[in-house]
């Protein structure tokens, strides 16, 4: 009988641990999705909002517009990295036109559509503008908070 009682006392410790760690990482991960500030967690938030993985950076350059709640981001990415493969992995698509890039502070004739890639989406939660330079390895996110 004492043996039983020590079983359950130790089964549900496990899992009380086990639901408090679980309710932890869930917090946690729901603070990274809902902040939207260019500091804590930047880069987190854009990578599961606009689901694309930032790699190593060199430089970043941020601002977050508190009344039309868009985060607009430029990444200067690692000289190491694989860009073909990155395009790849991000589903990255050639851009076919220069229009309607003004949105993250570019020219049309600053834009080549040889080396120019795009993915853009817009769900219930967010919308988003991705565009990557191959060349000069820059990477810009237009990400605009719908919730």
């Amino acid at each position: 009988m004492k043996t039983k009682k020590i079983i359950t006392l130790a089964l549900c410790f496990v899992v009380a641990i086990l639901c408090l760690g679980y309710v932890g990482i869930r917090s946690f991960t729901k603070n990274i999705y809902n902040s939207q500030s260019c500091e804590w967690a930047n880069i987190d938030n854009i990578e599961m909002r606009a689901m694309v993985d930032v790699p190593k950076i060199e430089s970043s350059e941020c601002e977050y517009d508190t009344i039309s709640k868009t985060k607009k981001v430029v990444f200067t990415l690692d000289k190491e990295l694989n860009v073909e493969e990155y395009i790849s992995k991000n589903n990255l698509q050639k851009l076919a036109s220069t229009e309607k890039w003004s949105s993250l502070n570019l020219k049309p004739e600053e834009i080549n559509t040889q080396t120019f890639y795009i993915r853009e989406k817009t769900t219930q939660w967010e919308s988003y503008e991705i565009l990557l330079d191959s060349k000069s390895r820059k990477l810009w996110i237009n990400l605009k908070y719908l919730d």
